[in-house]
């Protein structure tokens, strides 16, 4: 990833600087669905998913919870969240997929 399209986030979360394990595998995550968010890119083991879904959504509750701190309001609009939108992507895209594995 380009330092331009890192979330801001990182930096709120690492105060030291040094990016946290759970950093890199958000900044990992950013570039998985690089075939158009195929269901090819997403882990068919549950459990994994499962893990992923927990990492993204603590770390999407943590950007919101900067945001309304510094900017006195909640998340409402696209432009609100650009620098995460990636990793709300890959929220969803998993939600998802959870779904469709636990209906077989």
């Amino acid at each position: 990833l380009s330092p331009s399209t890192q979330s801001p986030i990182s930096n709120s979360q690492s105060p030291e600087g040094t990016p946290s394990p759970k950093n890199e595998f958000i900044n990992h995550t950013n570039e998985v669905p690089k075939n158009g968010g195929s269901d090819d890119a997403i882990p068919q083991d549950l459990t994994a998913l499962k893990a992923e879904k927990a990492t993204l959504h603590q770390m999407l509750r943590s950007y919101e919870k900067d945001f309304f701190k510094q900017h006195k309001r909640q998340v409402s609009s696209f432009s609100d969240i650009k620098p995460v939108a990636g990793q709300y992507r890959r929220y969803k895209e998993i939600k998802k997929a959870i779904a469709q594995l636990s209906d077989k």
